[in-house]
């Protein structure tokens, strides 16, 4: 009997040790770079509707880690847009005064945002079509992320966006996510998510307030790099209906966008 017990614990033993939880990790001192290519489209009630072809690169550092939590800066280093109407309207735009701003997060290697701070600026600013953008680290189940594991999980959160705008957008965030594949030696290679959101963007100046709130439905697919606990390429599909007032105007649009991350090598 006692045989049959040892027998038994070592089994359990030998399972939990083959199965592997997989976390997001970068190192402090690292540094990262990935290209986004997007096409938004933007309905407004009365008003042409907007296309815009965007490219973005964008910069990650790792100041320093504690545990399993990273002490990022993520920084838009370029942007190019072309944008036009259905009335015919086009223009290209080069730069934005978002360009070389910093933005401070802390995440842990699950995923989730514990602090964000703004870049220091004292002038609004934003990223065209990019307010409510999607994380790169997307949040991971809060138990073990493994192919030994294979189900679903639902994580919540609430994103105050720094990286996109100042002042900066509130997402209210859940997320359902999943492991679609493992590499050879049975770690998580590919991720897919869903999510659905609601928030708002809030401008108040001595002359007016602008109050944008949204309800945003997504879906996405995390391919991770296989020598890295890092994101390789993210695809992102995402909808946000939204409604802006301001002195009393109310107006209601939809934006439809489409986006791919990209490590850059």
């Amino acid at each position: 009997m006692k045989a049959l017990v040892a027998v038994l614990a070592g089994a359990v033993v030998g399972a939990a040790a083959q199965q592997q939880c997989f976390e997001w990790k970068l190192d402090a001192g690292s540094h990262l770079r990935y290209s986004v290519e997007a096409f938004d489209t933007v309905a407004i009630a009365g008003e042409p509707v907007l296309y815009r072809h965007r490219r973005e690169e964008w910069s990650l550092r790792c100041d320093s880690t504690r545990g399993d939590t990273m002490y990022l800066r993520q920084t838009l280093e370029r942007f190019w847009a072309h944008e036009h109407t259905d009335r015919g309207d086009s223009s290209i735009r080069t730069t934005l005064p978002w360009v070389g701003k910093s933005a401070l997060l802390v995440v842990t290697g699950r995923g989730y945002r514990l602090r964000a701070s703004s870049p220091p600026t004292d002038s609004l600013a934003v990223v065209p079509g990019s307010i409510f953008g999607p994380p790169l680290f997307v949040p991971l189940d809060s138990v073990c992320t493994s192919c030994q594991r294979r189900v679903q999980w639902l994580a919540e959160q609430r994103d105050t966006l720094v990286e996109y705008a100042y002042p900066p957008a509130i997402l209210e965030r859940m997320y359902l996510g999943s492991v679609d594949s493992c590499s050879f030696d049975g770690m998580p290679r590919r991720l897919t998510i869903a999510e659905t959101s609601r928030g708002f963007h809030l401008i108040r100046t001595a002359g007016y307030t602008m109050r944008t709130t949204v309800r945003l439905l997504a879906n996405g697919v995390v391919e991770i790099a296989p020598q890295h606990m890092l994101p390789h390429t993210v695809s992102y599909a995402q909808q946000a209906r939204f409604v802006i007032q301001q002195d009393g105007r109310v107006q209601r649009g939809e934006q439809r966008t489409s986006l791919r991350v990209e490590s850059i090598e």
